[in-house]
């Protein structure tokens, strides 16, 4: 194999509306590493026509800019406004032209490189002694912007004095961030609604996942993921809306069956809530009495012009 693929694929929408085109970074095993061991990179490009055969994959050249790091994992890849993104939740985002990767013109694609907010630079671990940044950020287009939220001292502090953080990407072309909002796990925990959804406060959250429905809402997971018995194992999602950095909805979700971290795929699990009969919390206060919450589901959708990668999400009243 001359190719070896090295980061996550990227469907794209063929401008005719005719089928996909499977775009991916590959090694190109043939050619001589750089002085730091390094293999160059091609764009591998393959129509969902076409059959899934080494013969019929077309070849780019990736140009990139001297700022991209070396080392780059694309953890996130998706299209926004004529754009493709490749996203390393560590280090930064290079983009491209949707219209030069499917361009027959030239072999060459010249590619821009987009350093996170500052700060949030994280080094890459060869050891794996600490939680990759996918375990604690998430990435999306959020009607007509990017937006990026990260759990600041996810590896480093305990839970209450992490930070939860929140921004948009101002202008692509710009590479300017803004933040959205800012909270410390600790006060959040403070805050009324968390107190009587009766959420564990002995455990921090993780793996956020930005609403594409709810502008600035982000839900995240916490529980006990990590006991030998599936039994004792709990798992919760809890939402915050991070433009008032208010505490919003909590849900107890199915017991994860294996034990560590759990990890969930973009899917419709709040929008069906009721359907999958996952538990809204009751609050303490009402739990005591006996009586019930009144769950009331509204979607909130939002204007795109772009093919979203995001999942659906909707909002969640507690009454």
């Amino acid at each position: 194999m001359r190719f070896r693929p090295s980061v996550t694929p990227l469907p794209l929408r063929q401008p005719d509306g005719d089928g996909y085109l499977l775009v991916l970074f590959a090694m190109d095993m043939d050619a001589d590493a750089d002085d730091d061991g390094y293999l160059p990179q091609v764009l591998c490009l393959l129509p969902s026509s076409a059959p899934f055969d080494r013969h019929c994959w077309g070849t780019r050249r990736p140009i990139f800019r001297s700022e991209k790091p070396k080392k780059f994992n694309a953890h996130q890849t998706f299209s926004f406004q004529g754009s493709s993104y490749w996203v390393d939740l560590g280090r930064g985002i290079l983009s491209c032209s949707c219209h030069d990767l499917i361009s027959n013109t030239n072999d060459d694609v010249q590619f821009r490189y987009i350093a996170l907010p500052t700060g949030c630079n994280v080094d890459f671990d060869s050891l794996y002694l600490t939680a990759p940044p996918s375990q604690y950020r998430d990435i999306r287009c959020v009607g007509n912007s990017i937006r990026f939220v990260s759990i600041e001292g996810y590896n480093t502090l305990p839970g209450y004095n992490m930070l939860l953080s929140m921004w948009e990407l101002m202008m692509p072309s710009s590479g300017q961030w803004r933040k959205v909002g800012s909270i410390r796990v600790g006060r959040l925990w403070e805050q009324e609604g968390f107190r009587r959804s009766g959420l564990p406060t002995n455990t921090s959250p993780t793996h956020p996942m930005l609403s594409t429905e709810d502008d600035g809402v982000v839900y995240l997971l916490m529980g006990e993921f990590y006991a030998e018995d599936e039994k004792d194992r709990s798992l919760y999602a809890f939402s915050v809306d991070m433009v008032t950095c208010k505490f919003v909805s909590a849900w107890h979700l199915p017991r994860w069956r294996h034990a560590g971290s759990p990890s969930l795929m973009g899917s419709d699990i709040f929008k069906h809530i009721k359907k999958h009969n996952l538990c809204q919390l009751i609050p303490p206060n009402k739990r005591d009495r006996g009586e019930a919450s009144v769950l009331t589901v509204r979607p909130r959708k939002m204007q795109r012009d772009h093919l979203g990668t995001g999942s659906s999400r909707v909002q969640v009243i507690l009454y």
